[in-house]
């Protein structure tokens, strides 16, 4: 499951996030370091709450330099044991 940065703004999606964490305690979340700290630490303790592992993502390489945009994805759940066969966007 992946949401945009823009998406992580709106305050349903986290209430939104708190489900489908409940429902996927083995999963991982992946969050993206480039975007506001506030952003990071919010879901960051989201995670922590619902003790589902974490890792923070930076970018490397071309975009380093360039500020996210509003689409990139902000917040990724994801099987760390199987790789992803369909993805499911919000």
């Amino acid at each position: 499951m992946a949401v945009t940065i823009r998406q992580l703004h709106d305050e349903r999606i986290a209430s939104l996030l708190d489900e489908v964490l409940t429902r996927y305690p083995q999963y991982r979340v992946y969050i993206n370091g480039r975007m506001s700290q506030e952003l990071v630490a919010y879901y960051m303790k989201q995670a922590l709450a619902h003790d589902i592992p974490f890792t923070i993502m930076a970018q490397p390489g071309t975009r380093v330099k360039k500020a996210p945009s509003a689409d990139d994805f902000g917040w990724v759940l994801a099987d760390p044991k199987n790789k992803i066969e369909r993805p499911i966007l919000l």
